[in-house]
């Protein structure tokens, strides 16, 4: 009896110690290879980067209450400085750039009273839109000025001239008379006012500071034309207020 309680417990130490040589084996830090112990762990989570700064120094004016005359909502948006970005036709048709001082451009009212495009020149800045009947994009753009431009901008002293270029002045009174437009008009009866500005391309809508100088520009119009349009404008607005209130 003794004799086979001593070969069981032989048997169980030796099966232990086969076990223990297993498990040995098994260790990853001696076989280099993950073992199922090592696939639940946690691993440590890699900090974020905080984004890098813009090279561009933010307006800090952000504050609603320090933006007078703007809604919540644009007081409230991110602005990046203006871009101007043209395909090589577009550029080539252009005669006047960011920077440069917009010219003194004779044309008439639609009475064919003499009027200068320096006498419409707001307080802080002017939205100037050429365009005409035959582009439908132009047709549109000004269709949609007063809730895009006018009655957003104008307390924050935009002024929101469009200068027509060749159409009849029968033919533009019949068009704004069926839409809403407190825009200022003018008209460019033989086109030599635009042959300054560009030699092809409308509708084209330039943004000039209180000194008329060409603070963005875009041709044609779109969704992106009246995004960037806001930005340059509020962006602008800023950049003033924080110069001088």
């Amino acid at each position: 009896m003794k004799a086979i309680v001593a070969m069981d417990i032989s048997i169980r130490l030796l099966f232990v110690i086969l076990m223990s040589i297993l498990v040995g084996c098994g260790d990853s830090s001696v076989s280099g290879v993950v073992g199922p112990e090592t696939t639940n762990m946690t691993r440590p989570r890699v900090p974020l980067q905080p984004p890098k700064a813009s090279d561009e120094a933010p307006v800090k004016i952000s504050d609603a209450q320090q933006l007078p005359g703007l809604s919540p909502e644009d007081a409230a948006v991110i602005t990046y400085p203006p871009i101007v970005t043209l395909s090589d036709l577009h550029q080539s048709s252009c005669r006047c750039e960011v920077g440069d001082a917009f010219p003194s451009l004779q044309l008439k009212t639609l009475e064919g009273a003499e009027s200068s495009l320096a006498e419409h020149l707001g307080q802080r800045m002017t939205v100037v839109i050429f365009w005409s009947l035959e582009f439908p994009a132009g047709v549109e753009q000004i269709s949609r000025l007063n809730a895009e431009v006018i009655q957003r901008f104008k307390t924050i002293g935009v002024n929101v001239v469009c200068v027509n270029v060749g159409d009849t002045t029968e033919d533009i009174g019949n068009f704004l008379g069926h839409i809403q437009c407190d825009a200022i008009q003018l008209h460019d009866v033989d086109t030599s006012a635009f042959a300054e500005v560009a030699t092809k391309f409308l509708p084209r809508t330039y943004l000039l500071d209180a000194s008329g100088t060409i603070q963005w520009f875009d041709l044609e119009y779109s969704r992106s034309t009246r995004r960037e349009l806001r930005n340059a404008i509020i962006h602008n607005f800023k950049q003033q207020l924080a110069s001088f209130p």
